[in-house]
Order: C-alpha cells, then structure tokens, then sequence
C-alpha cells in the first residue's frame, strides 16, 4: 500500500511520487529527484537529441528520407545507420545535428574488411511520434509507408524527403561513354507504389517497373530532368550527398537540351 505521508510531485510532469522509508523522501526532495519517466527523457537528451525531425524544415525531411531508406528505428525508439567509410563526412552532418558522435567499426566478410560508420540514438518520444507519422515500420524493407503520409506536405517538403531516399539507397552516374547522367533506385517490389507516386506526385519524368531481378526500379534516364531535379535540391538548403551528385553537371549540354532549346 502506497504511504502518502511519504509522497510528493515530480517537479518535471507533477506525476505523485511515492517513497517507503522517510530517508528516500528525504533524498527525492534534496536531489530534486524526477520520475523515472521524466528522467529516462532527461537523459536521452543528454547523450543525444532527435527533435529537430520533427521541426518540419527541409533539411529534417531530407534526413527522414535518408533514414527510409538507409536507417532502422529499433521497436521504434532508437535510430541506428550504418554507411560505408566513404560517406562518413556525410554521416557526420547528421550526428551533430543529433548531437552524437559517429563510431568506426570494421566487418570482415568471406575474408574482405569492410571499413563503416555507424550512429546510433535513442530518443524514445521524437521516434515514437516520426515512426507514427510516417509509417515507418522495423522491416521496412518489405513494409514501406503508405503514400498517404505525405499527401500534406508541400512539392518542396516531398522532394526534400525524396533527395534523401536517393543520398540512402539510390545511384547517380553517368551513362556509359556519355557525358549525361542517370539516376536510379532499385529496392524491394513492395515499394513500388511509392516509388510510383514519388514519379508522378514531383514530375520525375522517371520510368517505374519490376526489373528482371523482381526489384521495384525507377529510372530518370532524361538528363534534362536529372539536371531540373539537382537545380531544385539546390535551393532547398538540404545536406545532400555531394559525392552522388556530383555526378550531374549542370554545365553540360547533351543533345535533348539542344532540342529543347530549338523548340
């Protein structure tokens, strides 16, 4: 049974806090002591801090995007991404926003050394809210979000999202012996639907299809449309991978922009 003269208010929440000797009530009021609740977030945040996901910028959303596709929120609550070594400048834009440091591991592999970067943060109430607003599932790689999710964000706030879907899990280079660029994402079939809307809902003049391999593919073969979508992202002042972008070259002029330019 609860003794009530041995109770006060948690100073953060005013949850009633119970004590069963009058030394440890006498230890809560000197500490200042909070529930565990309130505690558990107090120290979240103190190794690290997710809130910013929430603040509806498009650097947020460009960063939801690159966890959809290259990040796993365990049950939820903890965010973890592991890149290769070679991405680790760009991985460490994201863990100071989160105010986290990045950790180097080493993975062997029928006897090759893969070199990664991994985060790793946990912040039970900001992921608990963004997994609900975007549907993000543990396996999201078979469980995609329903396309519903973004109906209310802006062009500017998808193509944020969609930037980061290709920074985590897509591919720009240039076409073979040719001086224009392709972007590509290959990913399992369920996402198909999405991949589909991101096409149509943002005029990606891309081609959507199951390949031959049973992955759902989108393809902007189109350089005039690879050059409009990088001229976009750069003004929306979103951290994107340069090494993927560089790929396109806004200087050159193939033949479709000739065309254009003759219309």
């Amino acid at each position: 049974m609860k003794n009530k003269n041995y109770s006060r208010k948690c100073p953060q929440c005013g949850k009633d806090l119970f004590y069963s000797s009058n030394t440890s009530y006498n230890y809560g009021i000197r500490k200042n002591c909070l529930c565990r609740s309130c505690a558990t977030k107090v120290y979240a945040k103190r190794i690290g801090d997710a809130s910013f996901l929430l603040d509806e910028s498009n650097e947020s959303f460009y960063w939801i995007g690159f966890i959809l596709a290259d990040g796993s929120i365990n049950k939820g609550v903890r965010l973890t991404i592991t890149l290769s070594r070679k991405d680790k400048t760009h991985l460490e834009k994201l863990a100071k926003r989160l105010n986290i440091k990045t950790n180097d591991t080493e993975d062997v592999l029928n006897g090759n050394t893969y070199y990664q970067t991994t985060i790793s943060i946990m912040h039970t109430d900001i992921f608990s809210k963004l997994t609900k607003k975007f549907m993000i599932n543990q396996n999201k790689t078979i469980n995609p979000p329903n396309s519903s999710v973004f109906e209310q964000l802006s062009n500017e706030e998808l193509l944020s999202i969609f930037i980061g879907f290709i920074d985590g899990d897509g591919s720009i280079f240039k076409q073979y012996k040719r001086q224009d660029s392709r972007i590509s994402i290959q990913i399992h079939s369920s996402w198909l639907n999405l991949l589909l809307y991101f096409n149509n809902r943002l005029n990606l003049n891309g081609k959507v299809s199951i390949n031959k391999s049973g992955y759902a593919l989108l393809q902007i073969s189109d350089f005039v449309s690879c050059k409009l979508i990088k001229e976009k992202m750069l003004l929306l002042n979103i951290p994107f991978l340069k090494r993927k972008w560089d790929n396109i070259d806004l200087n050159f002029y193939g033949k479709s922009n000739q065309k254009i330019a003759l219309l």
